[in-house]
């Protein structure tokens, strides 16, 4: 998912676009029980 329809920076809600976003991927998963997915984030601590 591109990280403009995330989180803002220094954020921890999901915007509205990338929970859309992630409603429709949770639909086709629901279609295919047995996949896996790896989720893999970056955050850095800003001061």
């Amino acid at each position: 998912m591109p990280n403009n329809v995330t989180f803002d920076s220094s954020s921890a809600t999901l915007k509205p676009a990338g929970a859309n976003t992630l409603t429709g991927v949770a639909m086709v998963l629901k279609e295919y029980p047995k996949t896996a997915v790896n989720v893999v984030g970056y955050t850095r601590q800003y001061r």
